[in-house]
């Protein structure tokens, strides 16, 4: 007669119910160990932002530094140099990388990156300058990414 009245289909929703209590009283323990501690701290590790341009990404790490931070979430360093900060109660790690420029001489052009001056690029492009070379931007000028590099030889 259960049957009939639809006893055993309510009988069934409570044992949903009942499942779907212990699956919510489980995800709330879950997200219960995962709760950040002042300073960023949890059981896993310690919280950071990595910026590195347009992509950000949130790591969680026992690491002991930033490069040790950036080497396990697969962030190189190469032409980059870092700038740590503190925001809300995580560690920002600022990625800063190097600009690209074209150095144009004797016929050659050569890609740099690398921070500094346009000094500083015809050196890494292994160019040395004569009495009566002109360049173009003033070696003094801090290199900008996309920058072209004119070196005009002088007629010895």
């Amino acid at each position: 007669m259960e049957e009939k009245s639809g006893g055993k289909g309510r009988g069934a929703k409570r044992i949903l119910l009942i499942g779907a209590a212990i699956a919510a009283a489980a995800a709330v323990a879950a997200a219960a160990l995962l709760i950040l501690r002042p300073g960023g701290d949890t059981e896993r590790g310690k919280s950071y932002v990595i910026r590195d341009g347009n992509t950000t990404l949130s790591v969680m790490s026992e690491a002991e530094t930033p490069e040790e931070v950036l080497a396990e979430a697969g962030v190189s360093l190469a032409n980059a140099r870092y700038e740590v900060t503190t925001e809300d109660d995580a560690t920002v790690i600022v990625i800063e990388r190097a600009p690209a420029a074209t150095v144009a001489c004797d016929g050659e052009e050569t890609v740099v990156t690398i921070f500094g001056t346009v000094a500083d690029a015809l050196e890494a492009a292994g160019v040395t300058l004569g009495e009566g070379d002109t360049v173009s931007p003033p070696l003094t000028e801090k290199i900008t990414d996309g920058m072209r590099i004119e070196v005009a030889r002088s007629a010895r």
